[in-house]
């Protein structure tokens, strides 16, 4: 027999190590969020949560955990430290490997011993899905609506580059139309001749036709002007939402998952920008937007802080606002 007691721990306990911070990020990283999904603890609740999550995709089904369930968007709301962003980050994962067999195998794998997860994930086969994810962190100085859009463009433009909204050619030209008669005009016409010797009314034209060289320059000469990019606030962003998808399908891409986390902080630090009726306003119609199954998309956020308590510490009531 082996005499242990002049022994590290360490020595007779292999003890596994775990990354103690997990950003979503990371699901970009094929080799680290590979040996994250390796090293994922699924268990009976989680399971539950995944099938929850993934089956209100589906007409008819009946949630598991119907306290966080809500037809096609989610939030689900834990303590610090509880693996929202591991939950996340897998989730994440498994939808982008749907239409990939490798991947998907090993989806399936890692899922083996829970029915019905594998039931719920093979009912998305032939989809395809653009994930977009992102922490919410930090990001409070920009509406909601404005980071969505911002967000979902930059993921869409990573597997077709010269995709746009077609609402931005619309305020673009809109926006030409009324500055040609006050001094912005005169200052926006010079640049524009300086870069592209073109006049406003030329360039007008190409942004009516929906020419993406047209918007590339509008953007570069209101920057050079103004100092900053053009807002996308004022976009219509049922409008814009469908129109990425559109614009997706001739890529083979079915439906769009959008996964954010750290909502909480987002919520409140948003609060020093805008009202925070006006946030929830915009969360309610991009969940209304993600319920319509003939959207096809789905939403799924994480907070620490539940929703109630948030308003009802901002003086207002839960039961006016449906998210």
């Amino acid at each position: 027999m082996t005499d242990i007691s002049q022994s590290k721990f360490s020595d007779v306990v292999r003890v596994k190590q775990f990354a103690p911070v997990i950003e979503l990020a990371w699901v970009d990283d094929l080799e680290r969020s590979g040996q994250l999904t390796a090293d994922y603890i699924v268990t009976e609740e989680l399971a539950e949560l995944f099938v929850d999550v993934l089956g209100s995709q589906f007409p008819g089904y009946e949630p598991v955990l119907s306290s966080i369930y809500k037809r096609r968007s989610h939030m689900i709301t834990a303590q610090y430290g509880s693996g929202k962003t591991y939950f996340l980050l897998m989730l994440a994962g498994m939808l982008r490997a749907v239409d990939s067999d490798e991947r998907f195998s090993q989806v399936l794998s890692k899922f083996s011993g829970f029915a019905d997860v594998l039931r719920t994930l093979n009912q998305l086969k032939g989809r395809k899905y653009l994930v977009v994810h992102f922490s919410a962190k930090g990001q409070g100085h920009f509406p909601f609506k404005e980071l969505l859009v911002k967000r979902l463009l930059e993921a869409s433009q990573k597997v077709k580059g010269d995709i746009v909204l077609e609402s931005e050619y619309t305020r673009a030209a809109e926006h030409l139309a009324g500055i040609v008669e006050i001094p912005a005009g005169g200052l926006f016409a010079q640049e524009l001749e300086t870069q592209q010797e073109m006049t406003i009314s030329q360039l007008r034209e190409g942004l009516l036709d929906l020419r993406p060289a047209s918007l590339q320059t509008y953007r570069g000469v209101y920057k050079a002007v103004v100092g900053t990019e053009p807002s996308r606030e004022g976009l219509d962003m049922k409008k814009s939402l469908a129109s990425v998808l559109q614009e997706l399908q001739e890529l083979g891409y079915t439906h769009i998952a959008v996964v954010v986390d750290e909502l909480t902080q987002y919520l409140l630090s948003s609060i020093q920008h805008r009202p925070l009726a006006d946030t929830l306003g915009e969360l309610e119609i991009f969940a209304e937007f993600c319920n319509d199954e003939r959207n096809r998309y789905l939403s799924v956020a994480a907070m620490h802080r539940s929703l109630n308590r948030i308003m009802r510490e901002h003086g207002m009531d839960p039961d006016q606002q449906e998210i």
